[in-house]
């Protein structure tokens, strides 16, 4: 027959078993949240790879457009530019032209 100490301690051991069954139990629910959790981080994480992605498509497409923009307005000031400095000259040229057939019509 077993004793009441050798009963007591064999109560307490087996409490003790159960404790750590439901903690171990709590421990692997909580490892599967958190697997759970990172999986749909993962998730997460690839889309705003793939969405940065296309925003770094867009920004550059952007950006390549700005600059040919740029050159072309560039060019545009660099024609008005010549043409207000050429423009008086060749209204003087006209005016010339202009006073020289006045002068041999009779």
């Amino acid at each position: 027959m077993i004793d009441s100490r050798k009963l007591g301690k064999l109560q307490r051991d087996i409490d003790r078993y159960y404790r750590m069954i439901g903690a171990l139990e709590k421990a692997s629910g909580d490892l599967q949240t958190a697997h759970f959790q990172w999986e749909a981080l993962q998730v997460e994480r690839k889309s705003l790879n793939r969405e940065r992605d296309r925003l770094v498509g867009a920004i550059f497409a952007f950006h390549s457009d700005y600059q040919g923009l740029h050159i072309r307005q560039v060019e545009w000031v660099n024609r008005v530019a010549l043409q207000n400095i050429i423009l008086p000259f060749l209204i003087d040229e006209l005016l010339s032209v202009l006073k020289k057939h006045r002068s041999i019509r009779p």
